[in-house]
Protein backbone atom coordinates (compact mmCIF):
# COMPACT_ATOMS: atom_id res chain seq x y z
CA UNK A 1 0.00 0.00 0.00
CA UNK A 2 2.62 2.43 1.07
CA UNK A 3 4.65 1.99 -2.43
CA UNK A 4 1.36 2.47 -4.49
CA UNK A 5 0.83 5.69 -2.53
CA UNK A 6 3.94 7.06 -3.11
CA UNK A 7 3.49 5.98 -6.58
CA UNK A 8 0.43 8.15 -6.57
CA UNK A 9 2.62 11.18 -4.88
CA UNK A 10 4.79 11.05 -7.97
CA UNK A 11 1.58 10.91 -10.41
CA UNK A 12 -0.49 13.22 -9.03
CA UNK A 13 2.22 16.08 -9.20
CA UNK A 14 2.18 16.61 -5.20
CA UNK A 15 6.15 16.23 -4.95
CA UNK A 16 6.49 19.93 -3.62
CA UNK A 17 3.86 19.72 -1.45
CA UNK A 18 5.52 16.33 0.62
CA UNK A 19 8.64 18.10 0.40
CA UNK A 20 6.90 21.32 1.90
CA UNK A 21 5.72 19.14 4.68
CA UNK A 22 9.44 17.01 5.05
CA UNK A 23 8.55 13.83 3.97
CA UNK A 24 11.17 11.59 3.63
CA UNK A 25 11.49 8.26 3.17
CA UNK A 26 14.97 6.50 5.28
CA UNK A 27 14.28 3.01 4.01
CA UNK A 28 16.92 1.48 1.45
CA UNK A 29 14.76 2.30 -1.76
CA UNK A 30 15.68 1.66 -5.58
CA UNK A 31 14.45 3.13 -8.46
CA UNK A 32 14.75 1.36 -11.84
CA UNK A 33 13.39 3.90 -14.50
CA UNK A 34 13.75 3.29 -18.25
CA UNK A 35 15.49 5.88 -20.40
CA UNK A 36 12.31 6.15 -22.94
CA UNK A 37 9.64 6.16 -20.05
CA UNK A 38 7.37 9.37 -19.85
CA UNK A 39 7.95 9.35 -15.71
CA UNK A 40 12.16 9.67 -16.29
CA UNK A 41 12.10 13.56 -16.80
CA UNK A 42 13.66 16.54 -14.45
CA UNK A 43 10.60 16.69 -12.09
CA UNK A 44 11.15 13.29 -11.07
CA UNK A 45 15.53 13.03 -11.29
CA UNK A 46 14.99 16.11 -8.65
CA UNK A 47 11.86 14.79 -6.82
CA UNK A 48 13.60 11.40 -5.63
CA UNK A 49 16.96 12.57 -3.80
CA UNK A 50 14.27 15.21 -1.82
CA UNK A 51 11.90 12.71 -0.83
CA UNK A 52 14.52 9.61 -0.98
CA UNK A 53 17.73 10.86 0.15
CA UNK A 54 19.35 6.88 0.36
CA UNK A 55 18.07 6.13 -3.03
CA UNK A 56 19.51 4.23 -5.62
CA UNK A 57 18.47 4.88 -9.02
CA UNK A 58 19.28 2.80 -12.29
CA UNK A 59 18.85 4.45 -15.83
CA UNK A 60 18.02 1.20 -18.25
CA UNK A 61 18.64 2.94 -21.85
CA UNK A 62 16.07 1.58 -24.58
CA UNK A 63 13.48 0.31 -22.13
CA UNK A 64 10.44 2.31 -21.62
CA UNK A 65 7.79 2.52 -18.32
CA UNK A 66 7.95 -1.39 -18.44
CA UNK A 67 11.43 -2.30 -17.82
CA UNK A 68 10.81 -5.49 -16.08
CA UNK A 69 9.05 -5.99 -20.12
CA UNK A 70 11.23 -4.46 -22.12
CA UNK A 71 14.60 -5.25 -20.90
CA UNK A 72 14.17 -8.56 -19.22
CA UNK A 73 17.58 -9.43 -18.64
CA UNK A 74 18.93 -6.08 -17.65
CA UNK A 75 16.00 -6.14 -15.01
CA UNK A 76 16.41 -9.32 -13.74
CA UNK A 77 20.50 -8.52 -13.01
CA UNK A 78 19.52 -5.19 -11.45
CA UNK A 79 16.88 -7.02 -9.13
CA UNK A 80 18.98 -9.76 -8.21
CA UNK A 81 22.17 -7.62 -7.07
CA UNK A 82 19.75 -5.55 -5.08
CA UNK A 83 18.37 -8.75 -3.41
CA UNK A 84 21.18 -10.91 -2.95
CA UNK A 85 24.15 -8.06 -3.34
CA UNK A 86 26.53 -7.20 -0.07
CA UNK A 87 23.31 -5.28 1.24
CA UNK A 88 20.47 -7.31 -0.01
CA UNK A 89 19.01 -10.41 1.33
CA UNK A 90 21.81 -13.22 0.78
CA UNK A 91 19.59 -15.87 2.72
CA UNK A 92 16.90 -16.03 -0.29
CA UNK A 93 18.87 -17.74 -2.88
Amino acid sequence: RRALERDMLLDAGLLDECHAKSVHVTTPTHFIFGGKSPYNDGAHKTAIPRLFPDAKVVEVPHAGHFVHADQRAVFTDLVEDILVGPNGFSGCR
